[in-house]
């Protein structure tokens, strides 16, 4: 049961934002649409229909002629994804939000991106479909797209549930399906940033291999095209990090004002910085992943996407030994968290840094202080599936510094409920160095 769980919640982990993120996304698309459209903001009729309303306001939607392809196929693949909602499920701010949507969509030009519209459709069928599935409803799900290969939104969530049960030895059929979706739908949203669509060559060599194939063929058919060449990179980054760094430079080079695309590579250029150990880095690479971030920072134009890369901002700073802006950074993680909706995650890793800093400058009281606030965090999808930091603790550890590791294993107890911590707790209580694996680097 428990191990599950654990699967469960690490593909929820790795597909979605925090659900605070989720909802502060359709908040501010609901805003958007209010501004752009005012009689928007008072919902004339919030009864059943909405979501036909959608729809139709979809189809006109793509009657524009100022539509590039992947917003096409993605809009349409959106209207296919309304068919899973069902009104009786719907709460009434999903109702104000889906009736904001039909009506303002005619007004949304220059107001309201096509990438907002179908991520808030997106979204919202995230928060509100089930997507857990049993071995019968995959079934009937398979059976569906035997009649129907083109119902991309079935193939979907059989990605989806197959991502959850790749150790169980699904790792085929996931493949399968994603490869499906690269060859037939390389706009499909779940080709976007997830990890679930990722194919890994030891379980699925042969979908790998075709899915590589299929993504080199659309980027050589369509050089500049940079939603493909940054796709193609996410695909082979694990694998062929070279040729993911390359492709990623390629599209940031068409795209030079995307945001997403700068984080992505500032993200492989402080992969490339890691040593063999983890723990230390190339200080000069992790320069050049620095400059990546700051021009994600500079170009993003929400919170969202600024609270994504600030972590990565500080940790890069880091990385390249500039401490103060590190620290800043870092304090800027800190104060990113209003007391009513704080996010766990900032917190977590901002206070880490921030004690290794201090560690750093000698000022051991200070680095033991923030190895507390750091356990003193609200979960998160990522904190409560793959667990917390010990960089900060181990590095307190090797100077003695036990009970305070102890308090932290508590703090962390409260939010992760792993085996884990018990393991570690013996090993110090017996005179031991605990193996902290893969948490003894985690950023």
């Amino acid at each position: 049961m428990w191990r599950g769980d654990t699967k469960r919640r690490r593909s929820a982990a790795r597909r979605n934002p925090s659900t605070a993120v989720r909802c502060r996304l359709l908040a501010r698309v609901l805003v958007a649409i209010a501004l752009a459209v005012p009689c928007v903001g008072a919902a004339q009729d919030e009864g059943p229909g909405v979501i036909d309303q959608v729809r139709s306001s979809l189809d006109g939607l793509l009657l524009r002629d100022d539509l590039t392809a992947q917003q096409v196929a993605v809009t349409e693949e959106m209207q296919a994804w309304l068919d899973a909602l069902r009104e009786q499920d719907l709460n009434p701010l999903h109702m104000r939000l889906l009736d904001a949507i039909a009506r303002g969509l005619p007004h949304s030009a220059g107001e309201l991106s096509v990438r907002e519209i179908v991520d808030t459709v997106a979204a919202l069928v995230d928060l509100v479909v089930d997507d857990e599935l049993d071995e019968e409803q995959a079934a009937e799900l398979e059976a569906k797209l035997v009649v129907d290969p083109d119902d991309i939104f079935s193939r979907t969530r059989l990605v989806r549930h197959y991502d959850t049960t790749r150790l169980d030895g699904s790792a085929r059929a996931h493949g399968k399906h994603v490869v499906w979706l690269v060859e037939n739908a390389p706009y499909a949203y779940e080709l976007r940033r997830t990890g679930d669509n990722r194919i890994f060559g030891l379980s699925a060599g042969e979908a790998y291999s075709a899915g590589f194939e299929a993504w080199r063929r659309h980027v050589e058919r369509e050089p500049d095209n940079p939603v493909f060449l940054a796709r193609y990179a996410r695909f082979v980054e694990l694998k062929q990090p070279s040729l993911a760094v390359d492709l990623l430079e390629r599209a940031h080079r068409v795209d030079a004002r995307n945001p997403w695309l700068a984080e992505e590579l500032g993200t492989l250029y402080l992969r490339a910085a890691m040593r063999a150990d983890e723990r230390a880095y190339d200080a000069q690479a992790a320069a050049k992943a620095l400059r990546q971030f700051d021009r994600a920072y500079d170009l993003a134009d929400d919170d969202i996407m600024r609270h994504s890369v600030l972590g990565q901002r500080a940790w890069a700073a880091f990385a390249a030994k500039r401490y103060d802006l590190a620290k800043q950074h870092a304090q800027a993680m800190l104060d990113a968290n209003p007391p009513q909706d704080p996010d766990g995650d900032l917190l977590h890793k901002g206070n880490t840094i921030l004690g290794r800093i201090a560690l750093i400058e000698g000022d051991v009281a200070l680095a033991k202080m923030h190895l507390l606030e750091s356990g003193k965090v609200p979960t998160s999808p990522s904190l409560g599936s793959f667990g917390p930091s010990m960089t900060l603790a181990s590095e307190l550890l090797a100077m003695g510094q036990r009970e305070v590791v102890l308090d932290y294993f508590d703090l962390c107890a409260i939010f992760w409920d792993a085996e884990e911590l018990n393991t570690w707790r013996v090993a110090i209580d017996t005179g031991q160095t605990p193996d902290f694996g893969h948490h003894a680097w985690l950023r």
